[in-house]
């Protein structure tokens, strides 16, 4: 399990800080940012995980790799 804490949430893009050094599904497309922990996942990824789940910033998302292709959201969170 991955667990990403949400550094911001907007209409556009999802940037999120791994907790861990496990890598995210490829399914997800995050891609990373330059410096430290943080990736963003965005177009079409981000919409679709957007409109299923009210993410926002400071929450904590929990995710469950099934396969290299596949995931699933086991926990989101507002701490």
């Amino acid at each position: 399990m991955v667990l990403l804490l949400v550094d911001q949430a907007d209409e556009k893009q999802l940037i999120v800080i791994f907790t861990e050094s496990s890598k995210a599904p490829t399914e997800l497309k995050f891609k990373r940012i330059k410096n430290g922990n943080k990736m963003i996942l965005s177009g079409e990824h981000w919409w679709k995980l957007r409109s299923t789940y009210a993410i926002g910033d400071g929450y904590r998302i929990t995710i469950e790799s099934i396969s290299n292709n596949d995931y699933k959201i086991v926990e989101v969170w507002k701490p």
